[in-house]
Order: structure tokens, then C-alpha cells, then sequence
């Protein structure tokens, strides 16, 4: 996931990441139990997702040294070629609005980063079912984004 946040992975590791994530489970699951190893993974992910999340905005506010990084220093990360905060930022809350079995597919794969083989193991459906599910995902994402980009900029 750290990958697809440019903006962070110039100044944080994977571990400090993981570290912090940790910690927000820990705080999480005193409230909330994981009713299987499966809902537990997807609320690592989460927790994950969340703190990238965060470090995104700390490090895009004005007031940061490295919110102005790239145009200081040129780009020598290449990080020009990824989305912009607002735009993961975005993209991130229509994941958390898509259907609840069109999210649980998406979050597996894209997240947790399981085959479609695996997920349909873990959800015990049919292996055509995920892919739709998938599909579907990746229509509705798609459709939420691209409109939520065009009403932006008119």
C-alpha cells in the first residue's frame, strides 16, 4: 500500500507504518472482536489505510517542510505520475461507500492483496461470484470518482 502514497513513502519506512497501524488495531479491537481471521485482516488493512491516510494529509498541509518538497527540489522520486492526495483521498471514501458485498471483495484484493481463488475460498462463493463482485467494484469506483472529478471542476 505504501507504494501507492509517494507523498509518505519519501519520509517513512514500511515498519514505522506498520508500528503505528499496530497500535490503531490495538486500540480498535478493545472495542471491537473480529468475528474470523478474515474480518481481522480486513481490519488490518483498514487500520493501515487509515494511517497512510493521515500521514497524507500531515504531510500535504502548507505548513509542512514537505508539502513543498517536489517543487523546491524537482521531482527526482518520479512521484508526479501518481494521484494527488485529495484524489486517494477520495478514492478511499468511495471504497468505504460500495455495497457491503462488493467492498468486502474489493478490500480483500486490493488491501490484503488475496488472489480471487483465495477470496472465494474465504467467502465460501462460487469463484465467477467474486469476479463480479470485483467488477462491479471497480464499475461503481470508477463511475464515483470520475464524476466526483468532473463535478470538481466545473
Amino acid at each position: 500500500m505504501l507504494a501507492g502514497f509517494p507523498g509518505v513513502r519519501r519520509w517513512e519506512e514500511t515498519d514505522d507504518i506498520v508500528q503505528e497501524s499496530m497500535m490503531r488495531l490495538h486500540t480498535r479491537l478493545r472495542q471491537f472482536q473480529p468475528e474470523s481471521p478474515l474480518h481481522a485482516q480486513r481490519m488490518i488493512a483498514l487500520q493501515i489505510r487509515r494511517q497512510l491516510l493521515d500521514l497524507s494529509r500531515r504531510y500535504s498541509r502548507k505548513s509542512h517542510h514537505a508539502a513543498s518538497y517536489e517543487t523546491r527540489n524537482g521531482d527526482p522520486g518520479g512521484t508526479a505520475k501518481y494521484a494527488s492526495l485529495e484524489e486517494w483521498h477520495e478514492f478511499h471514501q468511495q471504497v468505504d461507500r460500495l455495497p457491503e458485498a462488493a467492498r468486502e471483495t474489493f478490500e480483500l484484493a486490493w488491501y490484503v492483496g488475496m488472489a480471487q481463488e483465495e477470496i472465494a475460498t474465504e467467502l465460501g462463493i462460487s469463484l465467477r461470484q467474486v469476479q463480479r463482485r470485483w467488477r462491479t467494484a471497480r464499475i461503481l469506483l470508477a463511475r464515483s470518482v470520475c464524476m466526483h472529478a468532473l463535478l470538481d471542476d466545473g
